[in-house]
């Protein structure tokens, strides 16, 4: 049976992907495909949507060591210094700042599970993205859930690093993509940036700056490194993916 769509179905499948089941939004597709005025809708609202999830803002932000930029000060410094008490189980390793004192970043030890956590409090960072970490000099990148924490770290990760020379790089999403991985060949295109379904894989291709794409399924997150500005990824199942792209 055809299924009839208004135009606010349209704009609302763009607009929220994730509340759409696989068969009501390969309907809502069929139906696009065969109506003209739809069609033009759906490539008005696809635009507009993009667009909005194309973020705006310094794609790496670097920070020092808290005793370097400390006599900023900023509400976000302060607040980073009314948590974590002695109360908590965790003792601060280390803090580091952005200059404006609006970005702060402690590593941290609990000391009742032996592990490293890593918190990042930011007026910058978005709802529901990913930042990745990276120290100055030290090879792995560090996740930041949609919270701005990573816990669980063995300790023995951080046996090399020197806590009072380490400059944390801050790499935060410069674009979003959300995939539905029940459609055949879908392909998604913005700017320089290109997403094809084709036989169970994702091909990711960028003309950007673009070094690395973090594809998140189930709340789960992935890192990959673009090759000559392309990639392959690997989706789990059915379930909507979301790619985001930094430089």
């Amino acid at each position: 049976m055809n299924m009839k769509f208004t135009d606010f179905d349209i704009e609302h499948f763009f607009r929220f992907p994730e509340e759409w089941s696989t068969e009501k939004a390969k309907a809502i597709k069929g139906y696009i495909e065969q109506h003209p005025h739809a069609k033009e809708l759906a490539e008005y609202y696809r635009e507009l949507y993009m667009e909005i999830n194309t973020l705006k803002r310094a794609p790496i932000y670097e920070l020092r060591p808290a005793s370097e930029t400390i006599s900023n000060g900023g509400q976000v410094v302060l607040a980073a210094d009314s948590t974590n008490g002695k109360h908590s189980g965790l003792k601060t390793i280390m803090t580091f700042n952005s200059e404006d004192g609006h970005q702060v970043l402690r590593v941290l030890e609990n000391q009742a599970h032996n592990t490293v956590e890593i918190h990042l409090i930011s007026n910058v960072s978005r709802d529901n993205e990913f930042v990745i970490v990276q120290f100055s000099g030290f090879e792995n990148e560090f996740i930041l859930n949609d919270s701005g924490m990573l816990k669980g770290i063995h300790p023995e990760v951080f046996h090399t690093i020197d806590w009072n020379q380490a400059v944390p790089n801050l790499r935060f999403p410069t674009a979003i993509f959300e995939i539905d991985p029940s459609v055949e060949n879908e392909s998604l295109e913005k700017d320089a940036i290109r997403v094809t379904r084709n036989e169970g894989e994702l091909v990711v291709t960028s003309a950007d700056a673009h070094s690395r794409v973090l594809m998140v399924q189930h709340n789960q997150p992935t890192l990959y490194f673009l090759a000559d500005g392309k990639v392959k990824i690997q989706p789990e199942g059915a379930s909507t993916v979301t790619i985001f792209f930094y430089q």
